[in-house]
């Protein structure tokens, strides 16, 4: 019984490690805004079938330029053409 305990405890604690290692290294202060993402799918689920007009409502809630993961993949997201501007 005790090395069963032993075993679910060292997963836990391995799981926490990783959790926290994960979220530590992932953000970026510099970063655009972005909305929350899904762990595996990132921002996937929030495109729909039409993707355009959700992209223009994200764009509403977070501004010109965001940050969405299409699965593991970091995009950069302009949807504004004054955003491209540089002073």
């Amino acid at each position: 019984m005790s090395i069963i305990f032993q075993v679910l405890i060292s997963l836990f604690l391995l799981c926490l490690i990783t959790k926290f290692w994960f979220f530590r290294s992932s953000s970026n202060k510099n970063s655009p805004p972005s909305p929350p993402k899904q762990p595996i799918l990132g921002n996937l689920h929030q495109l729909g079938s039409l993707a355009h007009q959700n992209l223009q409502s994200l764009a509403k809630k977070h501004g010109p330029l965001m940050l969405l993961h299409f699965g593991s993949v970091p995009t950069l997201i302009v949807s504004s053409a004054d955003a491209t501007l540089i002073d």
